[in-house]
């Protein structure tokens, strides 16, 4: 028997979960918020299953990853493969239990994964899930009451599961830095020789967020966060806005620090435009890879004779130049382009191979900005494109 309620609320999401909890209800809670779908699935009460419509199946192949920590990247690769076979163009809402649920059962019964593990794997989702679902103040939502057989990976006593996700969240509350999602992307962001100390953490903070980061570092994204604390405070690692689809998912408070609400002020237009000059096309290409495309459009040039048209077109926020183009001098360019009184502020980044003390006065003496060499990472990129913007914006503010 299928039987559905739907309604607006004013009670907070833990008294609605301990609600049906305490009438042992059985069956689908399926809220909707901010464009957002949550699927808390009960057992007699219990929860035995959670997850949220943003890229479901690919946090199911992230725990999946997590948990077993498969050293043999061939079955791994294969693994995964035969879980997105599974799954490919379903959604959540498209069975009972949802289709992540079950893909991950018939992995168990096809042995491929223990069913410790998967009841491992299903109970980290849920923990991720419900954090997320307690922090919710405007939903609204249907219970779905459904009796029918199907197999229990995973049950677990509520009120553990509650605390456990209140301790966590009170944790990422406590920190000194402004940190206001579990989504935001950590990034070294300024670079000089009383930082040097922290190079090891550009091969790691590469534009992901704290949930991804403790698959490649094996520690749990509070843990993280607790670590890089003292860090963004002190302004030596910065932080980058929830990829697009994240950030329509609750935040821990809202913005205190000016900074941090310049850095989510840039981000929150539709693109930063980025006009980035240079005659080859390999490093035209990694710019437009590197830079989040959720935020940035790249123009790139590769013919620098059409360089200054080019700028004048776009009006871009910040300039990427090569300092080595053939057919024009590239410090003229810079020239010709602070001569125009609409681009006198405008970050102008002069790149090349290598610089020497002469050639950073040179691009000094043009008008430019800062300099970098290439080739770059994408975590250099990032880290001289936001250190100038936020500059910028704060200039302006």
């Amino acid at each position: 028997m299928i039987i559905s309620h739907q309604r607006n609320t004013i009670l907070p999401p833990s008294d609605l979960l301990e609600d049906f909890t305490n009438r042992r209800a059985t069956g689908l809670l399926k809220v909707l918020s901010n464009d957002v779908f949550w699927f808390i699935y009960f057992y007699e009460g219990e929860i035995f299953h959670a997850n949220f419509s943003i890229e479901p199946i690919e946090r199911l192949e992230f725990y999946i990853r997590r948990v077993l920590a498969v050293e043999d990247q061939k079955m791994e690769k294969e693994l995964l493969q035969l879980l997105r076979q599974q799954t490919v163009g379903v959604s959540l809402n498209d069975f009972y239990p949802s289709y992540d649920y079950q893909a991950l059962y018939s992995l168990v019964c096809m042995q491929q994964i223990s069913l410790a593990n998967a009841a491992t794997i299903i109970y980290e989702i849920i923990k991720e899930t419900i954090c997320n679902f307690l922090l919710l103040s405007d939903f609204t939502y249907e219970f779905i009451f459904d009796n029918r057989d199907f197999p229990l990976i995973f049950s677990n006593d509520f009120i553990a599961l509650m605390k456990e996700c209140v301790c966590e969240i009170n944790d990422w509350r406590m920190l000194k830095s402004d940190i206001y999602s579990f989504y935001q992307r950590p990034f070294v962001s300024e670079y000089n020789e009383n930082h040097s100390k922290y190079n090891y953490l550009k091969k790691f903070l590469v534009g992901v967020d704290f949930h991804h980061l403790s698959l490649s570092l094996g520690q749990s994204a509070i843990r993280i966060s607790q670590r890089l604390d003292p860090l963004i405070a002190s302004g030596v690692i910065g932080l980058l806005p929830p990829k697009s689809q994240y950030a329509r998912l609750p935040q821990l408070f809202s913005f205190k620090d000016s900074q941090n609400q310049s850095l989510e002020m840039i981000l929150s237009a539709d693109h930063y435009k980025v006009v980035c000059i240079d005659n080859s096309p390999s490093v035209l290409q990694c710019v437009s890879d590197f830079l989040d495309k959720d935020y940035f459009q790249t123009f790139p040039v590769q013919d620098p004779s059409a360089a200054l048209s080019k700028i004048i077109a776009v009006h871009p926020d910040i300039i990427l130049m090569d300092a080595d183009m053939p057919n024009i001098d590239s410090h003229n360019l810079c020239r010709m382009v602070r001569c125009n009184q609409t681009f006198k502020s405008t970050p102008i980044i002069m790149v090349t191979c290598s610089f020497s003390l002469v050639d950073r006065a040179k691009a000094k003496f043009c008008g430019a900005t800062d300099y970098m060499t290439k080739p770059f990472t994408q975590n250099a990129l990032n880290q001289m494109v936001f250190k100038h913007l936020r500059y910028e914006v704060n200039i302006a503010g």
